[in-house]
């Protein structure tokens, strides 16, 4: 019997909200287990299948428009992938989101602040 994988902090998350491109991004999930994006704000993932995110980002997102298309395709990184990586997290006042960018070296973490 195979399991469903669950989300966890160091994937990525690439989000295509069809039709509404201007809401689509690619999300890193944080070390806290979450991402944030535009009108829905931070959302916890960490621990949830695909299915159920998308059930939940659909929930958040009727809100705004009616029968939103939503796909999640996973960019599944490893533990060695996020060693040694810094996280920063850059807010956009604008869209009025929070992203998570990794960075290779303190400087470049430095650079993003």
């Amino acid at each position: 019997m195979a399991t469903t994988y669950t989300l966890q902090p160091g994937d990525t998350l690439d989000i295509q909200i069809l039709n509404k491109k201007e809401l689509s991004s690619r999300q890193l999930i944080s070390p806290d287990g979450t991402i944030s994006l535009p009108l829905v704000g931070r959302q916890n993932v960490t621990g949830k299948t695909l299915e159920a995110v998308d059930a939940q980002l659909k929930s958040h997102f009727t809100k705004y428009f009616e029968s939103p298309l939503i796909v999640l395709p996973l960019d599944k990184l490893t533990k060695a992938d996020i060693a040694g990586n810094y996280f920063v997290s850059v807010a956009d006042a604008q869209k009025g989101t929070v992203e998570v960018k990794t960075a290779k070296s303190l400087a470049e973490a430095m650079a993003w602040t």
